[in-house]
């Protein structure tokens, strides 16, 4: 699970005041993103269950970027997240604004890895962690198969909905070997993966947005760009100058990897129909989020309760397998702004009915609270 860092996410639109050209002050169509969502894909991947009094699981992989990750699961599925480049891990603990942050750290790390032209598989790791050497020698037995199939990721990494599928893979043999400062560990099960993909929906967040400028665009909000503080990180969005056939705008999020969504204004508020991301490496293919109907989300409830209900489905793009389930808002008057609980609840495949997520954003002038918990 890596790539970009997380913020951005699958889309609210909350705004308030009234109107002009589009139907609202322009200044407040403002496409919040209280739904932390990513996409990396096309990678290698080891995984591996052990038998050890500390840990569940140990996973290894290359990034689109060409960095290698290992992740230590521990017994209570929390990881441990060890990268080889130090930036990149004061990166991810500087901008991880969830309230359960993952806990990074750097390591060294070497890798190879040799697959044959008949599809038999060879790879040797090591990493020099804080908490010692790990060293792995994987061999297949049999030859790497087309897959295309969600993977269960069983109580790992619970914070959060995991959108993932493997391409290819084949099992480890009886000569794969995990070692730990030169000891062995017990192994339960081993698979190396190619072309793994990950859609990943982060169950916690929290994190303040200002509104620092605005942009306006030639003819109304086509065109419109907006600047937010983001917990001291300056994010653009920008608004397409044409709608779509059915009348949706493109919005694109941009820092460090791209998001869109598509919205349609309406008299009372706005529509959300899809969200999609995609690796800035494989732009070929992309994360998207689609809600049917599409998401209410209003400008005022006047003093009044709303409440609005919709389906979601997530998919990566040329995979045979999509996630689902439904989602609930409820937004009210909170001061001269606006409160929006949404209740986010996958239903399919029923390993991932576990995994809901509860959001709250606060709307007060031009400053967004957003806070997600499991």
């Amino acid at each position: 699970m890596q790539n970009a860092k997380r913020f951005g996410m699958l889309l609210l639109l909350i705004i308030s005041t009234a109107l002009a050209a589009e139907g609202l002050c322009e200044e407040k169509f403002y496409p919040n993103f209280p739904f932390n969502f990513l996409y990396s894909g096309g990678v290698e991947c080891a995984f591996i269950r052990v038998e050890h009094p500390e840990w569940d699981a140990v996973e290894f992989m290359t990034t689109a970027s060409g960095g290698i990750n290992l992740m230590m699961s521990l017994l209570d599925g929390y990881q441990i997240h060890y990268m080889d480049d130090r930036d990149l891990v004061e990166i991810r603990k500087k901008f991880d604004t969830s309230s359960k942050p993952r806990d990074y750290r750097y390591a060294p790390m070497e890798y190879t890895s040799n697959i044959s032209k008949s599809g038999l598989v060879e790879v040797r790791f090591k990493a020099d962690t804080d908490i010692g050497e790990i060293v792995v020698h994987f061999t297949s037995d049999g030859a790497l198969k087309e897959l295309n199939r969600v993977v269960d990721p069983l109580n790992h990494a619970m914070e959060v909905i995991p959108i993932l599928y493997n391409e290819k893979a084949a099992p480890g043999d009886e000569k794969t070997r995990v070692m730990k400062d030169g000891k062995p560990v017990e192994i339960k099960s081993a698979n190396f993966t190619l072309g793994a993909n990950y859609g990943i929906i982060y169950r916690t967040d929290k994190r303040v947005e200002k509104l620092e400028r605005f942009f306006p665009g030639r003819k109304g909000l086509a065109g419109a760009r907006w600047l937010y503080d983001v917990d001291g990180r300056m994010v653009t969005f920008s608004i397409s100058k044409d709608r779509d056939a059915e009348g949706f705008y493109e919005v694109k999020r941009l820092c460090d990897f791209v998001q869109k969504a598509w919205m349609h204004p309406v008299e009372s508020g706005r529509e959300l129909k899809r969200l999609s991301t995609y690796s800035l490496v494989h732009a070929d293919k992309e994360f998207f989020i689609e809600f049917d109907p599409p998401l209410f989300f209003p400008v005022s409830v006047k003093g009044r309760e709303l409440e609005t209900r919709s389906t979601w489905r997530a998919k990566i793009s040329n995979s045979g397998w999509d996630a689902g389930g439904e989602i609930k808002l409820v937004s009210r008057s909170f001061g001269e702004g606006l409160v929006t609980e949404i209740n986010f609840l996958p239903s399919y495949p029923e390993f991932l009915s576990i995994r809901p997520i509860h959001y709250r954003i606060i709307e007060d002038q031009n400053e967004y609270k957003v806070v997600a918990t499991e």
